[in-house]
């Protein structure tokens, strides 16, 4: 059996798509109530479902405590998770505050170091449950929880470009179309004037 490089192509094209991994997914969080606000994002490594710290690969919380702000970054704090609390979905993040076992804290400069720190919790983490604290100068502020809440969405981080599998499968598409219209036959066209 003969391939046309048209076929071959586009089992070039399936076969880059299986080998892909998940594309990244970035959340954008915007949080506040109770004179306390946390804007910024959280990113993953695409996983669908339950996360865990190993899941998230890049955040960012610009955090104010009514009295203070501060910068949290992957770079200067770490994360502690517990439970099952954050739940992925293609267009949202959620936490479970109703699970007593979840927690997810983004702390500087190390976990319990009392300060500087965003925890979503169903049990108890910055000085409470069912809420997500946030703190910069006064201890254990919060804004209240219940149940499965959102508390991200879906959108692009810093002007996100395209995955490398993505780019390959629109330039494998542009030469497909490219050759397809190469092997067209060229339609003899005869002028006639009245």
């Amino acid at each position: 059996m003969k391939l046309s490089n048209l076929s071959r192509l586009a089992i070039a094209a399936g076969a880059l798509s299986l080998a892909a991994p998940a594309a990244a997914i970035d959340y954008i969080i915007d949080l506040s109530g109770n004179g306390l606000s946390a804007t910024g994002s959280i990113s993953t490594d695409g996983t669908i479902g339950v996360l865990d710290a190993g899941n998230i690969t890049a955040f960012t919380f610009n955090l104010d405590d009514g009295f203070d702000t501060f910068t949290i970054t992957e770079d200067n704090a770490e994360t502690l998770f517990g439970g099952a609390g954050f739940i992925a979905t293609l267009d949202s993040l959620r936490f479970n505050f109703s699970n007593p076992d979840a927690f997810a804290l983004f702390q500087n400069p190390i976990p319990a170091s009392g300060r500087n720190f965003i925890c979503f919790a169903g049990g108890l983490c910055g000085g409470g449950s069912n809420r997500v604290s946030i703190t910069v100068r006064t201890f254990g502020g919060g804004i209240p929880q219940t149940g499965n809440q959102i508390v991200g969405s879906v959108g692009t981080v810093n002007g996100a470009v395209p995955e490398p599998a993505t780019w390959a499968m629109m330039l494998l598409g542009f030469a497909a179309t490219g050759m397809a219209m190469r092997r067209r036959k060229q339609a003899n066209v005869t002028f006639s004037y009245a």
